[in-house]
């Protein structure tokens, strides 16, 4: 995955804001990346946070885990969650 992809992916999609070097996620979204080397694999999942460096992507999650990972080993992103969804009371409406 391109640099330019991941950063669209957040602040387009997740609608992430930058502040002290990370794209951090609002209230109610998160993201999951999915990378491979060597033929293993592994998802870093319930990421709230993002910070570039030029071989590396460091992602945090809101279990206060930061995965470090190669940008060439990245090839997929998904977003969970929706601000609106967040907001959401419980039970019947």
């Amino acid at each position: 995955m391109e640099r330019a992809h991941l950063r669209n992916i957040l602040i387009e999609i997740v609608r992430a804001t930058e502040r002290e070097g990370w794209f951090e996620a609002p209230e109610g979204k998160t993201l999951t990346l999915y990378a491979s080397r060597h033929g293993a694999s592994l998802n870093a999942s319930k990421i709230n946070a993002v910070r570039f460096d030029p071989e590396l992507v460091h992602a945090r999650t809101t279990r206060g885990e930061t995965y470090v990972l190669y940008w060439d080993d990245i090839f997929a992103a998904v977003v969970e969650g929706t601000a609106e969804a967040s907001k959401r009371k419980a039970g019947f409406v």
